[in-house]
């Protein structure tokens, strides 16, 4: 397991399905760097990947499901 993938399993793990948390999805990298500057002053932490690289780290199984839903992708269990 890679650096960020250790990160985003912390994150997630730290932050559980109750907290809030920003995803941020956009194809233009200013744009989605001008979020994360507006977001940074109210954040404890991020990580910058691609969408498919995020899904991609998410634990197999059920455990990470409720990231899933929130993306609208399907959960582990229906894949």
């Amino acid at each position: 397991m890679g650096a960020d993938e250790q990160k985003i399993h912390a994150i997630l793990a730290r932050i559980g399905p109750h907290a809030a948390l920003v995803l941020v999805a956009c194809d233009d990298h200013e744009t989605r760097q001008a979020a994360v500057a507006k977001a940074a002053d109210q954040a404890s932490e991020s990580w910058d990947a691609s969408r498919t690289e995020f899904l991609a780290d998410l634990d197999p199984g059920a455990k990470h499901d409720w990231v899933r839903t929130a993306l609208g992708e399907p959960s582990s269990t229906t894949g």
